[in-house]
C-alpha cells in the first residue's frame, strides 16, 4: 500500500473514533519508503496522534536500529 493510501486510512481512522495513536505497518522494501509512509501519514494526522510502528519481526537487531534511529 503507497505512502498516500496508508495516510488516508489513518486519516479516516481519526476521524471515526477518539484514538490517540495510529500503529503503523512498516518493512516496505527500502527504508525511504518507510520514512515516506510515515511522513505522509503524520502530516494526514497531525502532530497530537502517537506513530509507533510494527516491522512484524520482519528485522534484524542492527537493522532494527537503523530504522529506529532514521
Amino acid at each position: 500500500m503507497g505512502a498516500s493510501r496508508v495516510a488516508t486510512e489513518a486519516e479516516e481512522l481519526v476521524a471515526e473514533g477518539d484514538f490517540r495513536a495510529i500503529k503503523v505497518r512498516v518493512g516496505r522494501a527500502t527504508l525511504d519508503e518507510d520514512l515516506a509512509v510515515l511522513q505522509a501519514v503524520r502530516r494526514a494526522v497531525g502532530g497530537d496522534i502517537l506513530l509507533p510502528t510494527d516491522f512484524n519481526m520482519g528485522l534484524t537487531v542492527l537493522e532494527a536500529l537503523r530504522h529506529g534511529r532514521a
